[in-house]
């Protein structure tokens, strides 16, 4: 199922919720509609009535009888506002879930690697003649995995830990973290330079992980804090994800948070729960 449809389906739920909702806190009908007349710079409420019957002056239209709603019976002119708003609201979520309805059976018809199939129908020795446009998703991935990027350096300070697929990382929670993707198969690159700005200075950062939705091809950015117990590294990381959020990457969006102090490890509940959401949806 592809987001659209997903959006889809929680557009028809929250139209019916909203029917639901309606008819709830449906009140006697009342006879008649609101009118609102201006007199003097104050509102003049009547009760309008339709009958069945022609009116001689304007054939088109129904005989209407008008009725003064006093200031009194101020309850009367609420009632029929809110009867008024009611109605047109119905009218309105029954044309919208007709229309989402309508776009969830075309969604079904709907061939979202069409585009893809152009390049991965074609004969391997075809292939290695054509730079796609639209590549499928495996060559998408390599070409990804394969472009070169600028990586932080290492100092000697720095502890030797590697990973998995021998890639070396600054700590032990990257380490879980990196071996995680690659046993899930989510393409990521360790420490690759981002560029931001900062209130117009440009300012070079480099993500501990950039990480690819393979589905969606959305490019994510996690970032581990992994000493949030301490004050200037806590100062730190809010700094970072304020960077992220002048350059358009928000938490819930682009942006993955995990983090962990002394006494409270990473939580891998958690973590799985961010990739399920992100990374292979």
């Amino acid at each position: 199922m592809t987001d659209f449809q997903k959006e889809l389906l929680e557009k028809e739920k929250e139209l019916n919720n909203l029917l639901d909702i309606l008819k709830r806190n449906a009140s006697p009908v009342i006879e008649g509609r609101l009118r609102i007349a201006n007199k003097n710079g104050k509102p003049v409420y009547y009760q309008d009535i339709y009958t069945d019957e022609k009116d001689s002056k304007h054939p088109k239209h129904r005989k209407r009888k008008s009725f003064y709603i006093k200031k009194k019976d101020r309850d009367m002119a609420t009632a029929l506002a809110q009867q008024d708003y009611n109605n047109k609201l119905y009218n309105a979520i029954i044309r919208q879930l007709s229309q989402t309805k309508a776009l969830i059976k075309a969604s079904h018809s709907f061939d979202d690697e069409l585009l893809e199939k152009v390049y991965t129908q074609m004969t391997p020795y075809r292939k290695e003649l054509i730079n796609p446009l639209v590549p499928d998703q495996e060559t998408f991935v390599h070409n990804w995995l394969n472009t070169p990027f600028t990586k932080k350096t290492f100092s000697e300070l720095d502890p030797e830990i590697f990973t998995e697929n021998g890639e070396r990382v600054r700590s032990k929670s990257e380490k879980i973290i990196a071996d995680k993707y690659l046993k899930l198969g989510i393409p990521y690159r360790y420490e690759s330079q981002l560029i931001l700005n900062d209130n117009r200075r440009v300012v070079t950062i480099y993500p501990d992980f950039t990480v690819l939705n393979k589905t969606t091809r959305k490019i994510y950015y996690h970032e581990h804090f992994g000493r949030m117990d301490k004050e200037d590294y806590c100062d730190s990381a809010l700094k970072r994800i304020e960077l992220y959020a002048k350059n358009g990457i928000f938490i819930g969006d682009q942006l993955i948070i995990t983090h962990e102090t002394a006494n409270r490890p990473m939580n891998m509940a958690y973590f799985e729960s961010l990739i399920k959401k992100y990374l292979l949806e």
